[in-house]
């Protein structure tokens, strides 16, 4: 049974498209020139259908590197390393504010760990980061109680 496909319209920088022509007509032209039969020819649908399954695919796999949450959890307090990722980015306390729409003290709070942030905070200073991996994000630290 053939599966039911639905189209959509996207739209791509016109570099884009021609970075990903040449990538397919460079694969086309070495299927050829070693004779692999089994190559289906490339085309830019394909090749995008072919980019999102992969996508999909590592993340219903919860590849490690793409999710960050491959270690069993330890247990102690759950801290977090913002303060050092902001830094090595050269984001200051301000500029978090302004682009998370967090207010200033309590980005401050969050970032010397005197407080957890909520899961609306934490994801618009994850995604503020630019998403780094949640296993270099957070640690564990052992609790005295």
């Amino acid at each position: 049974m053939e599966k039911e496909r639905i189209s959509i319209e996207l739209g791509f920088d016109k570099e884009v498209i021609e970075k990903i022509n040449n990538f397919i007509q460079f694969i086309n032209t070495y299927h050829k020139i070693y004779k692999n039969e089994d190559w289906k020819k490339g085309a830019l649908e394909n090749f995008i259908r072919g980019s999102v399954n992969r996508e999909i695919e590592k993340i219903e796999n919860l590849n490690p590197k793409l999710t960050g949450i491959n270690k069993k959890i330890p247990k102690g307090v759950l801290k977090n390393r913002i303060k050092e990722i902001m830094k090595e980015k050269k984001i200051k306390q301000l500029e978090m504010a302004s682009i998370t729409g967090i207010d200033r003290s309590n980005i401050s709070l969050i970032m010397n760990n005197h407080v957890q942030p909520t899961s609306d905070h934490l994801i618009r200073i994850h995604a503020a980061l630019n998403f780094p991996p949640l296993d270099e994000m957070f640690y564990r630290e052992e609790s005295d109680k």
